[in-house]
């Protein structure tokens, strides 16, 4: 399987002329700044390098696609949006390891001729922020748009040869665990190749700060958070839709102690093993033998996913079956497997 990478050139919140109240795009990408031309061919050049230190480079071995996150791609002036494309064609060009561009924008900012545009100038990926499913939610937010943008924009990419991210949150404002989880439904209806599920944390110097403050909302808890995007999960995974992201990254410049809701440096990993833990809680059950010994083999690298969060599986398992270890195997193949004594 080939290595994918990015390499990401921040625009930071240009091209977005609206002003959703989660959002602070200075906080989350960690600059004050949209990059410039002369800083976008620094960045380019940058990681090409660190790339071609790390890999023998050929395009058998490497995918590489110049992104454009932090905005709206898509809503930029015109002339600023060739600009960019252009310059990333020159490295396309140049380079066999990188294949194309991948771009982040919002549903109202894709039509037929953002679309062609976009097409000859090798733009293999668009990432959309669609967030919810439910007008209601999208009011709330002040995202700008309705539901029938979303499936307006979705239709035109999926028409053409470029690949979806849908990009989800879970807890907003007049949203609820019905309302997340059948986001994730229609997302799957709507056609996305890949997804992104980011928990909503509130950010200072965002409307929904201020609307925090007022009493007027309350975020989810991790507990929650971590339910939703373990049925969101197995959903997308049911129909093989490759998960990017779950949760911010803890490299992504947040300030963790400013951090209001349900943040966790590793919140990917934790929505992983309570996926385990439904497995392992529902094969002990079937087993039916409460009163044996069981033994869960697992190789150390899926150690901390089997015992969970400060242990949280382990504990929780030994409530039901009382006679039950966790041990290491580095021989199985498989996340875990179940031996009884």
């Amino acid at each position: 399987m080939k290595k994918h990478y990015n390499i990401p050139v921040f625009i930071t919140h240009s091209g977005c002329k609206n002003d959703c109240v989660f959002c602070n795009q200075k906080v989350i990408t960690g600059r004050s700044e949209s990059a410039g031309v002369k800083e976008a061919r620094e960045t380019i050049e940058k990681f090409i390098d660190i790339i071609s230190n790390f890999n023998r480079i050929d395009s058998n071995s490497v995918d590489t696609e110049i992104a454009f996150f932090g905005g709206s791609f898509t809503g930029l002036k015109r002339e600023e949006m060739l600009e960019f494309l252009q310059i990333a064609n020159e490295y396309i060009n140049k380079y066999n390891f990188i294949s194309g561009i991948r771009l982040s924008t919002r549903p109202d900012y894709i039509s037929e001729e953002i679309v062609e545009i976009l097409l000859k100038h090798k733009v293999k990926s668009i990432e959309l922020g669609i967030q919810s499913m439910f007008d209601e939610v999208l009011t709330a937010c002040k995202r700008g748009h309705t539901v029938k943008d979303t499936e307006r924009a979705c239709a035109i990419i999926k028409s053409v040869s470029i690949n979806l991210t849908g990009q989800m949150m879970l807890g907003l404002p007049e949203s609820d665990r019905e309302k997340d989880i059948e986001t994730a439904k229609m997302l799957v209806k709507l056609g996305i190749n890949s997804a992104r599920i980011y928990p909503t944390i509130i950010l200072q110097n965002t409307m929904l700060y201020k609307i925090y403050e007022q009493n007027m909302y309350a975020p989810i808890s991790i507990d929650d958070a971590l339910y939703r995007a373990k049925e969101i999960k197995k959903i997308f995974d049911l129909n093989n839709i490759e998960i990017l992201r779950m949760g911010l990254c803890s490299s992504d410049d947040v300030n963790v102690n400013a951090c209001i809701g349900p943040y966790h440096p590793a919140f990917g990993e934790l929505v992983e093993s309570e996926i385990i833990y439904d497995s392992l809680f529902e094969e002990l059950t079937e087993i039916k033998n409460a009163e044996r010994k069981f033994v869960i083999e697992t190789a150390k690298t899926n150690m901390s996913k089997i015992v969970g969060h400060k242990r949280k599986n382990i504990l929780r398992l030994r409530e039901n079956f009382k006679n039950i270890e966790i041990v290491e195997n580095n021989d199985i193949k498989e996340m875990y497997n179940i031996i009884i004594k």
